[in-house]
């Protein structure tokens, strides 16, 4: 019995350690040409954190942190400050760049949203790449699969920018103060973002509901028991259950709810952003139509992955979203551990 105390202990104090997963951008991957004579990281990221692990024998939620300068090791994915090919300066904008595990640290995902603008004329910055995709991975130690994974995937993305691949078509020009700005400036031409009122009814996508245009048929939000319930009217009632799986969001005039795959939570607008507080994946925006072209440029197999499932270890996978206002699907914030109510 003291044996087992001890080991009890041991495997608590280690435990108690992981506080922090530190990380590096290894160069290993770095073996292209890197031609821009310039980069601007304009760091959009609503988290400095790169993601969350599970550590240690009790799977403790560690945040991963990056152990350096990280927007100068992130220009070198772009430049060497010398080429023989110089090409004019860049500028990336990073909106996410996020890792996590889920269940019981068997797999686990890395989620990069980014894009790219090319100086053409003096102040003047072209769009030429966006990408906003989910990588997936397994197994017995994906913690460090995920880690390692993290800079080859960046510099793949490297790569294809600095060798010219252009997956945008367009001639819109913007300045660097703009691209500074360029989130607030898109929102004010988006309805949804841009009002303050949502109009009730049924949101099928992200389309309708970035547009502000739902599916008029009424519906009746259950807030009485813990998990909401959401029914469509008929003739004044509540009748049949709408699936969270079918939708992207509902309104009732009141109450504004985010469908996802696990079920609905309340959706609540601070400012121009839109965020909530559930158990979901961050790769889906329960809309097939959002699916971002890079995923098939890269060729991945499940660029939509599955919802986060509720982990038995005690750990939590509740997160504060945030909606990506560009492509619909939930950016993770921070986790969020509930405080257990004293017993009676």
């Amino acid at each position: 019995m003291k044996n087992l105390v001890t080991i009890l202990l041991i495997g608590l104090s280690l435990n108690s350690f992981c506080q922090e997963e530190k990380i590096v951008f290894s160069d290993k991957y770095l073996n292209y040409e890197r031609p821009f004579t310039k980069v601007t990281l304009i760091d959009e990221r609503v988290s400095v954190n790169l993601g969350y692990v599970q550590k240690g024998g009790f799977n403790r939620i560690t945040p991963v942190v990056y152990d350096g300068d990280f927007t100068e090791s992130f220009k070198k994915f772009y430049t060497t400050g010398q080429s023989q090919n110089p090409r004019k300066e860049i500028a990336i904008i990073l909106y996410e760049l996020f890792m996590n595990e889920r269940g019981q640290g068997m797999n686990g995902r890395i989620k990069i949203g980014l894009r790219a603008f090319e100086n053409v004329n003096e102040d003047s910055y072209k769009e030429i790449f966006v990408i906003d995709s989910v990588f997936e991975y397994g197994g017995l130690d994906v913690t460090h699969k995920l880690i390692a994974k993290l800079s080859e995937n960046l510099c793949t993305i490297g790569k294809f920018i600095c060798e010219g691949r252009n997956n945008i078509s367009t001639d819109k020009t913007y300045t660097l103060e703009q691209l500074n700005n360029l989130d607030s400036l898109e929102k004010m031409e988006i309805p949804a973002f841009s009002t303050d009122f949502m109009k009730p009814g049924i949101y099928y996508s992200y389309k309708q509901f970035k547009l502000n245009e739902p599916d008029t048929a009424s519906v009746y939000i259950d807030t009485s028991e813990k998990q909401i319930r959401v029914f469509r009217m008929k003739k004044g009632k509540p009748r049949s259950e709408l699936p969270c799986e079918t939708v992207y969001a509902v309104c009732d005039g009141k109450i504004l709810c985010k469908a996802t795959t696990i079920g609905y939570y309340r959706l609540r607008k601070e400012g121009t952003d839109y965020y909530y507080e559930g158990k979901t994946s961050f790769s889906t925006s329960n809309d097939n139509t959002e699916v971002a072209a890079a995923a098939v440029m890269f060729g991945l197999v499940g660029a939509l992955a599955a919802a986060a499932s509720t982990p038995s270890n005690g750990a939590t996978d509740l997160f504060l979203y945030k909606i990506n206002y560009r492509k619909g699907n939930s950016i993770p914030i921070k986790p969020i551990f509930k405080k257990k109510k004293p017993e009676q």
